[in-house]
């Protein structure tokens, strides 16, 4: 449900319309800041049509005007709230008002997608599609950003200067955080209590899992999100957020994984990005109406793609990597007609990609 004050500039605004008959325009769909949208970014707006979602690659997506509609950025990360656990409790609408509920239907999107910062104003975020086309590099090597796509995926160390040169170029860029995990080479590793580390990370030297329940790690997380937002970033992915289902060193359990990914939605939307579900598909429908997405890892080869279709079937895109060459011309195949962004990249996560034909 909306703030308390939009429901009740809903129901004012409701009344003049009443009172100004046919004649009344209802305002366009605005998302991403206040600009209209513009759907050749993945992005869905009032007169959309059909083919929203760009899938050739051969030639960079159109994200709108181009104006960046973001707050003034600090230089360096500020903490300025401490929110803590997210309860899980949904939205309530059944409380809105029927006449507001039917003047305003084609702004539906804009009101559920504003909630109020840790100082009382507002944030909106991206909204992305399913379809929409995109490239992970979050592996070491020179970042390519010569990629025909409306999406990159890419390390939150990445300079500020790379996020604006993409989105100049007019892509949208999520930030790569692992919020799962320790791991021994970034600049924050010392900050990480020793209790919040757990068990290493099979097959990752230098990485541990990590209590997802302790206020000490979310804090860490929170800064993290902090320097996604002052570089920029329009997105978040939170890798390892499946961390309640690993050998972990710490009793964590399934509602433990709710808990915190529904926490990691409300801290990413109140600083205006958006954020996808890095697998942990056994929580899709608990945590589905809190997120702007998805992004998978082998799900065709590990036959759980299946797992993400409440994503598609409310138009929010699957970003779904496969590693397994052998298997990846099948998963296009299957994946065309519904909507699963299929990429084939190489473990090391670097710049090659292969887009399905």
């Amino acid at each position: 449900m909306p703030p308390r004050t939009n429901q009740r500039l809903l129901l004012s605004l409701a009344a003049m319309l009443v009172g100004c008959g046919d004649t009344a325009h209802r305002p366009s769909q605005v998302l991403d800041g206040g600009a209209p949208a513009n759907d050749s970014a993945g992005i869905t707006g009032q007169g959309a049509t059909d083919d929203a979602a760009v899938t050739d690659t051969s030639a960079a997506a159109d994200s709108g005007d181009g104006a960046d509609r973001r707050v003034a950025i600090p230089d360096a990360p500020t903490r300025t709230d401490q929110a803590g656990p997210d309860t899980g409790a949904g939205r309530d609408d059944t409380a809105r008002d029927s006449a507001a509920d039917s003047l305003f239907a084609d702004t539906r999107t804009v009101f559920d997608t504003v909630v109020p910062n840790s100082d009382g104003a507002s944030a909106t975020w991206w909204k992305p599609v399913a379809g929409t086309t995109w490239q992970w590099q979050i592996g070491g090597g020179t970042l390519d950003t010569s990629m025909a796509v409306q999406v990159f995926d890419i390390d939150w160390e990445q300079e500020a200067s790379a996020v604006q040169s993409l989105q100049a170029a007019g892509k949208k860029v999520i930030c790569y955080v692992s919020v799962g995990s320790w791991e021994d080479w970034r600049p924050d590793a010392a900050q990480f209590p020793s209790a919040v580390i757990g068990k290493d990370y099979p097959g990752w030297p230098g990485e541990k899992f990590v209590d997802i329940r302790a206020q000490a790690l979310r804090d860490i997380m929170a800064k993290r999100l902090d320097v996604c937002l002052q570089k920029g970033f329009d997105a978040v992915e939170p890798d390892n957020m499946d961390v309640f289902e690993a050998s972990s060193g710490f009793p964590l359990t399934r509602a433990d994984g709710v808990n915190y990914a529904l926490w990691l939605a409300e801290q990413s939307h109140q600083r205006g990005m958006a954020i996808v579900q890095k697998n942990a598909s056994s929580i899709v429908r608990d945590i589905r109406p809190s997120y702007d997405g998805a992004l998978t890892e082998d799900c065709y080869d590990g036959d759980w793609c299946a797992d993400m279709q409440p994503y598609l079937d409310n138009n929010q895109p699957v970003f779904a990597c496969e590693y397994n060459s052998e298997i990846f011309s099948a998963a296009c195949t299957w994946g065309d007609a519904k909507k699963f962004s299929f990429i084939l990249k190489k473990e090391d996560l670097g710049a090659w990609i292969q887009f399905c034909p």
